[in-house]
């Protein structure tokens, strides 16, 4: 007995090509509105944070276009109550909806600071010609650290102190330093009425009580303007931005350093971009002037250690041993691991010199 098999219509096959009747597609104008609605949805929902970073960007005529469309919207998503959808919608996913774009504590192998507990030694036995306690000062030798009684790290930054907490991860030896990370990705010292660096630092010392802060920042304050002590905002490329810039970062140093933790200031690197690179040496020549007049800060060159021979940038540096080693990103401005590793041998190698640290310090 045979199997019948039922017969397709003859408008169903073209060229050999079975139609599906089961599928039906929408009109190109139509996926054009939906993919616009879907498009509309995300900018409404998303409006805060969208616009916080184009606050944060640098100036031109492309923020100036973006808050110009943001600014509404976002006052439209607040006035329907659409932002607190979304502020729901963020701490579900576990961010800080008021947080700044890249910013909250970013996690890596350092642990990140503590919401209320101390960090572990909080107390120490002052080690033979160390401060005294209720002396405690920023300047002089630090105990010698114990499983007991760690030495203190704490790391701040933006990008490139990320990096550079990972690059310490690896220096440190973790039974006699214990180090924690507050790193906020896109901040700066330059606008905090974006992000405010020195309230960040005074609440993290006050809950690490640190005996040393490493801070690697800057990156992005070089292409934005500065804002003043007065409240207005000075351009990057006006002459007086060096002297506004110069109080924020000598504030910020007193700020790090009043509770008598040393600093260790780590200027930035030689960049790809010749136009950026001079950026970067105006910043560390500032970096590099108010360490000087701050007891207790020294100032670690990364643009010296990342040149070339000639002087130059490099993506590609030779080490002591003879080698080859990447220590640049495709970026033409973040370091590789290898170049953070090289830098946070040169920050540790500092520390010790400078405050009397034993090799103990150092990851064997």
């Amino acid at each position: 007995m045979g199997v019948r098999t039922a017969q397709r219509p003859a408008e169903e096959v073209r060229e050999g090509r079975h139609v599906d009747r089961g599928r039906r597609t929408l009109p190109a104008g139509k996926v054009l509105v939906v993919a616009l609605v879907c498009l509309l949805l995300w900018t409404v929902l998303d409006a805060k944070t969208l616009r916080k970073a184009a606050e944060a960007s640098v100036l031109g005529a492309r923020r100036t276009a973006a808050l110009i469309v943001l600014k509404p919207i976002d006052g439209i998503a607040g006035a329907l109550q659409i932002r607190r959808l979304s502020d729901l919608i963020e701490r579900a996913l576990g961010r800080d909806p008021n947080a700044a774009p890249g910013g909250g504590v970013v996690p890596i192998t350092l642990p990140t600071i503590p919401a209320e507990e101390p960090m572990p030694g909080a107390t120490q036995s002052p080690a033979p010609g160390a401060n005294q306690p209720g002396e405690r000062t920023s300047t002089g030798p630090l105990p010698r650290p114990t499983a007991k009684h760690p030495l203190r790290v704490l790391v701040a930054g933006d990008s490139f102190g990320v990096g550079i907490g990972y690059g310490l991860s690896r220096a440190f030896d973790p039974t006699v330093v214990k180090a924690v990370m507050d790193a906020r990705i896109s901040s700066g010292l330059a606008r905090p009425d974006f992000f405010d660096w020195d309230a960040q630092m005074a609440s993290d010392v006050r809950r690490a009580d640190p005996d040393v802060i490493v801070v690697m920042i800057g990156a992005n304050d070089v292409l934005t303007s500065v804002l003043t002590s007065q409240g207005t905002t000075i351009d990057v490329h006006d002459p007086n931005w060096n002297a506004s810039y110069r109080f924020r970062v000598a504030q910020f140093m007193e700020t790090a350093r009043a509770e008598g933790a040393r600093v260790v200031w780590v200027g930035l690197p030689i960049m790809e971009d010749a136009g950026y690179a001079a950026l970067v040496r105006r910043a560390n020549a500032i970096y590099r002037g108010e360490a000087a007049t701050h007891p207790g800060v020294r100032y670690v060159d990364a643009y010296r250690l990342t040149e070339d021979p000639q002087g130059g940038y490099s993506a590609f540096l030779r080490t002591p041993s003879g080698g080859v080693v990447q220590v640049r990103d495709s970026d033409g401005k973040h370091l590789t691991i290898a170049g953070n590793e090289i830098l946070a041998r040169e920050i540790v190698a500092v520390m010790r010199h400078t405050w009397r640290l034993p090799p103990s310090i150092v990851a064997r």
